[in-house]
């Protein structure tokens, strides 16, 4: 590609635009994580408004799921990720500052949402839905976090909206989709859907829950074709992000046929 169709495509230089030099990227990256976990919060401490358990009872057991969905994260990316170089370099498992997958985040939720409902003595449904949006929220953070650090960044492409990436090893020289922000965006789109059906106290069973897998899931599997892919399986034909969302699918597709099929939830409330 010539200088002169180069010149056509944005060159995203996060310096040139927040005039902040060093490590730019990391500061926003923190600051969207935190934007989202406080949102994440204020949903859930709304949610659970009514349960009769007592305000440290509820902080403590937010406390427990965080924690879960962390140490998920972590053991997701490990595990189908990078395992080799932390067999080769354990020491490397316990710095919690990097590589997290949200796969993991939202397995861990799955869990905190069973451990949640029985520390607070509430439904199981119950406790998923008020956890839905929280994955949504930190998806969209983490994928603008890692627009401005050149991370996970996008197949080549001549599409008009493509970005060069400065930071990127190929140091900008080849357009590439902003899968970033496609993800960014189709989280946040699927949070307003999600969160309209939450005001409007359509809480069927497990709907919400289930059209969060069922969205978040898609989402990822389709992004991910445009995606740089870290790894992949099946030889080149899935990326290890679209394997990992099957389940996710599947499952959301069980709990929308749960809800469909019954007027109340075929699973255990308690």
């Amino acid at each position: 590609m010539t200088p002169d169709e180069l010149a056509r495509y944005w060159y995203w230089v996060p310096d040139d635009y927040l005039n902040i030099h060093g490590a730019v990227g990391i500061h926003v990256y923190d600051l969207m994580t935190f934007m989202a976990l406080i949102g994440g919060v204020a949903i859930w401490w709304w949610m659970v408004r009514s349960c009769p358990a007592g305000l440290k009872k509820k902080a403590f057991t937010l406390l427990v799921i965080s924690l879960i969905a962390v140490v998920s994260a972590r053991v997701f990316h490990i595990l189908f990720y990078d395992l080799q170089t932390y067999l080769e370099r354990p020491h490397l498992i316990c710095r919690f500052g990097i590589g997290r997958s949200i796969h993991g985040v939202v397995a861990g939720f799955i869990i905190g949402a069973i451990v949640g409902a029985r520390m607070l003595k509430v439904s199981i449904e119950s406790m998923a839905r008020s956890l839905s949006l929280w994955p949504l929220f930190g998806l969209a953070a983490a994928r603008v976090g890692n627009f401005f650090n050149s991370e996970q960044v996008g197949t080549p492409s001549d599409v008009p909206w493509a970005v060069r990436f400065y930071y990127a090893w190929d140091h900008g020289h080849i357009p590439r989709h902003p899968v970033q922000l496609y993800e960014a965006l189709w989280a946040l789109l699927l949070a307003v859907v999600l969160a309209v059906l939450l005001y409007q106290k359509r809480r069927s069973g497990w709907l919400v829950p289930s059209l969060c897998l069922i969205g978040w899931s898609a989402g990822r599997f389709v992004t991910d074709f445009c995606r740089h892919a870290p790894g992949h399986l099946f030889g080149d034909i899935l990326s290890t992000g679209q394997v990992l969302s099957i389940p996710f699918f599947l499952l959301g597709l069980y709990l929308l046929w749960c809800t469909l099929r019954f007027s109340k939830s075929a699973l255990p409330d308690t």
